[in-house]
């Protein structure tokens, strides 16, 4: 395997109304190079205002990094040439994220951590009978997937895949993902497209990071080589701290 395109930006997130030198440091940001980036943590933007409507600053500075990032993320993934046959995988949760992406062909998401919280609806008499996570995936075969339930008004469709058997887990949520696929226009997916996706994600398990990552037993392989890619390009707060000047010459105020 082999990256096909990494973004690398360090951006600067303040507030520049709580700072006398808010415009300064900005200009200096802006002159830097492309690599870097400036965003006013309360300057609105269509989505920051609906995730942290408040106004305590790290939240919205949290909310806008996040909003920063799927913004890049969308962009890359729209730079791909993939062929028609090819498949895009998002890390995580459709979430926010399925209206900006719903004119991309053939994508998913795959998420190694969710949320234990969910019920589910199965056929049967008298309506049927709901049951919870744990009694879905509880007796899940190994490289088996659950059968594919209908959310957000039909316009996502989920299921779960194992990855591992439970022999060597600790518990039935162990070794399985979440897989969501979106469905805008709400008619059944078919099954063989289903089995078909479901067949791909087990085959691509074998990274198994036991000791590097807690998330090791559901893991894939093209996932787990992508977050490495991202973590080598972090870049450590001393090596920030060396970079700025310290305290601004400008000013003569350190910035936090």
């Amino acid at each position: 395997m082999k990256v096909a395109k990494s973004v690398h930006k360090i951006v600067l997130m303040l507030d520049k109304k709580a700072v006398s030198f808010g415009d300064k440091v900005e200009d200096l940001v802006e002159r830097a190079g492309p690599t870097f980036a400036f965003h006013d943590t309360m300057e609105e933007d269509g989505e920051t205002e609906k995730s942290a409507p408040g106004k305590e600053p790290r939240s919205r500075a949290a909310h806008k990094a996040h909003h920063i990032m799927a913004g890049e993320e969308e962009k890359l993934g729209r730079e791909l040439r993939r062929d028609k046959d090819h498949w895009l995988v998002l890390d995580g949760s459709l979430g926010k994220d399925l209206h900006p992406w719903r004119d991309v062909p053939q994508f998913l998401g795959i998420t190694k951590s969710f949320s234990r919280e969910p019920t589910f609806k199965l056929p049967g008499p008298r309506g049927g009978r709901v049951i919870n996570l744990y009694e879905l995936l509880a007796d899940l075969p190994f490289s088996a997937r659950t059968c594919a339930f209908s959310v957000r008004s039909g316009k996502v469709v989920v299921w779960y895949v194992r990855l591992r058997e439970q022999r060597h887990l600790d518990y039935p949520l162990m070794g399985v993902v979440k897989v969501e696929f979106p469905n805008p226009t709400g008619e059944a997916v078919p099954s063989d497209l289903i089995d078909m996706l479901s067949s791909a994600i087990v085959a691509e398990r074998q990274v198994t990071p036991h000791g590097k990552d807690v998330r090791w037993h559901a893991h894939l392989y093209p996932i787990y080589l992508a977050e490495q890619a991202v973590k080598m390009g972090f870049v450590s707060s001393e090596v920030l701290k060396a970079g700025l000047k310290w305290p601004t010459q400008a000013t003569g105020a350190v910035i936090p």
